[in-house]
């Protein structure tokens, strides 16, 4: 499953009050936050797992997906890389 995800957003301290305001009463909390980047969570454990960073709106996003041992992260990658999809580079 989806461990964390980061994207960039152009207006940082409104997208972070949004954010807090919006995913409380899912249960998620802001964990920290400084001038640049914040980190959401879960109220229920103490990994972040969604973060917004100050930048362009546009800007590529991060996502990473959990993988119980290396074997899982090769297998993972040699299945992207045989989709032969353009986008991906070894």
């Amino acid at each position: 499953m989806i461990d964390h995800f980061e994207i960039k957003v152009a207006a940082f301290e409104e997208c972070r009050a949004f954010y807090m305001n919006a995913l409380e009463p899912l249960g998620i909390e802001l964990k920290w936050s400084d001038e640049n980047a914040a980190g959401f969570g879960l109220s229920s454990e103490p990994n972040v797992r969604f973060l917004i960073e100050k930048g362009v709106s546009n800007s590529t996003c991060h996502i990473a997906f959990s993988a119980l041992d290396k074997r899982q992260v090769t297998a993972f990658h040699e299945g992207g890389l045989s989709s032969e999809v353009a986008l991906l580079t070894p």
